[in-house]
């Protein structure tokens, strides 16, 4: 479109995908899966990565269909549902505030305590290294015990 109304048009990628400068927590991450309440992602760079641990790992992500499963957006979700996981959460927007927010709709009524409604929730939190701290954050401060997996450095 900007080439139609006369601009010069350069393509640059603008961020660079790899792997975790250390795949162990990963592996160790996809390896304890079934110690999670919620496995959130971020990315399909992080979905696909996470399904080729735990295929390493001889896990099968349907074997973990009763964990909740949550994406930041469609993309996001495509790939889940690519990896065999067919309900996971979307949030209304796609954002992570938005992302956060749905997690504590979903998860309401699991907490006792009304200042960390999730308290008491493990969630896998595979997110890059870029990615603004806002979601694991908000959810900490809701109770959660959050670990996070795939902070990839540029």
């Amino acid at each position: 479109m900007l080439t139609d109304i006369g601009a010069d048009v350069e393509c640059l990628p603008t961020i660079r995908l790899r792997d975790p400068d250390d795949r162990a927590p990963l592996l160790d991450a996809a390896a304890r899966l079934g110690e999670y309440d919620w496995a959130i992602f971020t990315s399909v760079n992080g979905v696909e990565r996470f399904a080729a641990a735990m295929e390493e790992q001889g896990l099968d992500p349907r074997a973990f269909a009763d964990l909740r499963w949550a994406a930041i957006g469609p993309a996001t979700a495509r790939a889940i549902h690519r990896a065999g996981i067919t309900i996971v959460l979307l949030p209304s927007s796609y954002r992570a505030e938005a992302l956060a927010d749905a997690v504590l709709e979903s998860a309401a009524g699991g907490g006792v305590d009304a200042d960390r409604p999730l308290h008491g929730l493990r969630i896998l939190l595979a997110r890059a290294g870029g990615a603004r701290a806002v979601l694991p954050e908000r959810l900490r401060a809701l109770g959660a015990e959050v670990d996070e997996v795939m902070r990839m450095k540029d």
